[in-house]
């Protein structure tokens, strides 16, 4: 089931489950049950060790 897109401006600690945020330039997956994070970055931003392409 796919969940619709909600803004959050605040956490309280204790949130799990998998996340995208995104900042001026690129995308950023977090899955804080597997403790993972994924960046995607944007047109012309510079690659980092984390990305995925």
């Amino acid at each position: 089931m796919e969940h619709e897109p909600q803004e959050v401006t605040s956490l309280a600690g204790d949130e799990g489950g998998v996340w995208r945020v995104v900042t001026q330039g690129s995308s950023h997956i977090l899955d804080l049950d597997a403790k993972t994070v994924t960046r995607i970055p944007g047109s012309g931003r510079p690659a980092t060790f984390n990305d995925c392409v």
